[in-house]
């Protein structure tokens, strides 16, 4: 079975990010977010962001900005700063506040901003939400929460999040010090901007602008619902492409960044189970317009993968096959490079675990054998399978669970079916046979050394004793306990014919003047 991972879906991660930089920076550095963990839940240690057009305690407004000293200095494009303008509109600024509704593209001149969704926000509506903030010694974190549009419109609503730290605090990974994080993203544009129904008119924009005219991140520019992204200056895009995304940046620095890989659905371990294939596919983005970016593996000693798409460009497109043979079971770390022209050259290298598992199906039953009109207990060996679906071949509806209980109604040979299913892999089953017997048959019970085999037959027993001179009585019964076969004066090594038995379980009594032995054979 082949699994496509597809890394370039939309989902979790970096889209397309355009960069305009001048041209003697040095050493800056752009990567992805943890996609998984970015958002920080809310607890009674945050506040709500006191908005001085707004009234307490919610400070609902529309335009509003206030001025949020910082404990830690903040670094933007190598220049601390201690104090920033939270502004309602969907960004941060330094120097003045901005209650500009209708976004700008970057890079521009007329504001040094970080904007991680900026548009006409309006929290007036009861059903808008509000913003939150919570401000520690190395960091700072913004919450729009389900917040409106413009004019006091709450049918649609954006929820995301703004990092920023001290360049050290672990919130983000070392080196950077923003981070941008999405949740659901509903609307694009308030009405002043010329909007209606929340979309249309002057885009909302994503990024970051220094302020000069030539330093910026642009990752794109919105109006419309949907899935289109044409890159960052390919024309507006749909909403719905930053839903559940995220974005870091070390924004310390200036200089020529590094590629970056857009990539979806793949957290931290990619899981493939024996005998399947992932096919990975993706994409990294030159920062510069104009740079050309070209990708390398490294499979670390997993065999049988294979690169089979490599081709270098502004979106450096690259395909894996990662094979889940046997000597690839286990754990394993793979990583990609992307490497840009740019000066100084960048390089940028992602590390993936790879996760080759082996889906057990195996179970045990007790008790063995089971008894007519008792429970029987089936348990799954494997504790870490999605779903256990059990099928007792008798009829009977089937039950899902670890561990589950079992009557049989028939005193028979059964057939039990154990199926596994997991997520991205393909359903494995394994089968027991199970002996039901009639009660009183006890297969324990022996107070003379004989036996009967083969067990199972295809028809032939024979009686084995190491008394040769005893003479013995047997008796052969069906699973209900009707007597099928009786030969008396049988002696050891005697063969006993049940050729025209039906196939199934039989129960014996063999006996002498010395005593009784009871038992069960398979006839085949």
């Amino acid at each position: 079975m082949k699994k496509i991972i597809l890394l370039i879906i939309q989902s979790l991660t970096i889209v397309s990010i355009a960069f305009s930089d001048q041209p003697s920076q040095s050493n800056n550095s752009i990567n992805e977010a943890d996609p998984c963990n970015c958002w920080i839940e809310r607890d009674s240690t945050w506040l709500v962001v006191p908005f001085t057009n707004g009234t307490a305690p919610d400070f609902r407004n529309d335009d509003g900005s206030v001025i949020l000293p910082l404990p830690f200095g903040f670094c933007f494009y190598g220049e601390p700063f201690t104090g920033l303008y939270v502004n309602n509109n969907g960004n941060v600024s330094f120097n003045a506040p901005y209650s500009t509704y209708s976004s700008d593209s970057f890079p521009s001149q007329n504001f040094k901003m970080i904007a991680p969704f900026w548009a006409d926000f309006d929290t007036r509506n009861l059903s808008s939400g509000v913003v939150y903030y919570k401000l520690s010694s190395s960091a700072l974190i913004i919450q729009w929460d389900h917040c409106g549009y413009y004019d006091s419109l709450a049918d649609k609503t954006n929820t995301f999040q703004l990092i920023l730290t001290d360049g050290i605090d672990q919130l983000l990974d070392a080196g950077k010090n923003v981070s941008f994080c999405y949740r659901d993203m509903q609307w694009t544009t308030g009405s002043a901007s010329g909007g209606s129904g929340g979309f249309g008119g002057n885009p909302a924009t994503v990024g970051i602008n220094k302020g000069d005219s030539i330093s910026s991140i642009q990752i794109g520019r919105y109006d419309q619902p949907g899935l289109v992204y044409n890159g960052p200056y390919g024309g507006p895009a749909g909403i719905d492409m930053l839903d559940n995304q995220s974005y870091s940046f070390g924004l310390c620095d200036t200089s020529n960044f590094a590629p970056f890989l857009k990539y979806s659905e793949l957290c931290d371990t990619l899981e493939i189970c024996l005998g399947d294939t992932a096919e990975i596919n993706f994409e990294f983005y030159s920062p510069e317009q104009g740079q050309t970016t070209s990708t390398s593996f490294n499979f670390f000693g997993m065999t049988g993968c294979s690169v089979s798409q490599n081709a270098p460009g502004n979106v450096a497109l690259t395909t894996a096959a990662i094979i889940g043979q046997q000597n690839n079971l286990g754990y394993h770390t793979i990583s990609i490079t992307a490497t840009d022209n740019g000066v100084p050259q960048q390089s940028l290298t992602n590390y993936f675990v790879v996760h080759v598992k082996s889906v057990d199906a195996s179970f045990t039953y007790v008790p063995s054998p089971a008894v007519l009109g008792a429970p029987v207990v089936f348990t799954a060996t494997a504790t870490d399978n999605e779903y256990d679906i059990w099928d007792f071949g008798d009829g009977s509806p089937v039950d899902t669970g670890l561990s589950v209980s079992h009557t049989f109604s028939l005193a028979a040979l059964f057939n039990v079916t154990h199926t596994v299913i997991n997520t991205e892999c393909r359903p494995v089953s394994s089968v027991q046979q199970v002996t039901v017997l009639f009660v009183g048959v006890d297969d324990l019970s022996s107070t003379i050394d004989v036996a009967l085999s083969p067990n199972p037959t295809n028809g032939i027993l024979i009686l084995n004793s190491n008394d040769a001179s005893s003479n013995y009585t047997i008796q052969i019964s069906d699973v209900q306990g009707r007597i099928v076969l009786e030969r008396k004066s049988v002696h050891a090594n005697d063969q006993i014919e049940i050729t025209e038995f039906d196939k199934g379980i039989y129960f014996y009594r063999v006996s002498n003047e010395k005593g009784v032995r009871k038992g069960r054979v398979i006839k085949e």
